[in-house]
């Protein structure tokens, strides 16, 4: 039988893994752990292992972070103010999806990034993807 306090993980896990833009398939490649562990864990059917949560810790802060860049990269293309969002991480050994980079800009949006981000920074602002690096738009698929 598992208590309240496995069930609330659950609840809070899966509301911690969707701010950060991350699904639950990549949740586990960030965690290294099975899939059915992260369903389990949600469902309130396993507890949340402390570990996860110092590993969701320091996700946030990471996330955080990629927020304030973003807010950062705001600037002014032929008159109008543009954000360009990278379609993946900088950095090929981490693996960061691009809802990661969504669930930055939708925390730009909503005003629930840290509190030393101004969210009227992406007022008037029109969001751009960014291709990887070496890739043209004709070479991704339709």
């Amino acid at each position: 039988m598992v208590g309240a306090a496995g069930v609330a993980g659950g609840v809070e896990l899966a509301v911690a893994r969707d701010r950060l833009g991350l699904s639950q398939s990549d949740l586990t490649r960030v965690l290294g752990v099975g899939a059915r562990s992260v369903r389990r864990w949600e469902m309130g059917e396993d507890l949340v292992p402390a570990g996860v949560w110092e590993t969701l810790d320091a996700l946030r802060a990471e996330h955080d972070e990629t927020v304030r860049e973003l807010s950062a990269a705001v600037r002014v293309v032929d008159g109008a103010a543009v954000l360009e969002v990278p379609l993946h991480g900088g950095d090929p050994a981490v693996f960061r999806p691009r809802a990661w980079f969504v669930g930055a800009v939708r925390r730009l949006l909503d005003g629930s990034g840290p509190e030393d981000v101004d969210p009227a920074v992406l007022d008037g602002v029109a969001l751009r993807w960014g291709l990887p690096e070496g890739t043209s738009a004709a070479a991704l698929p339709g």
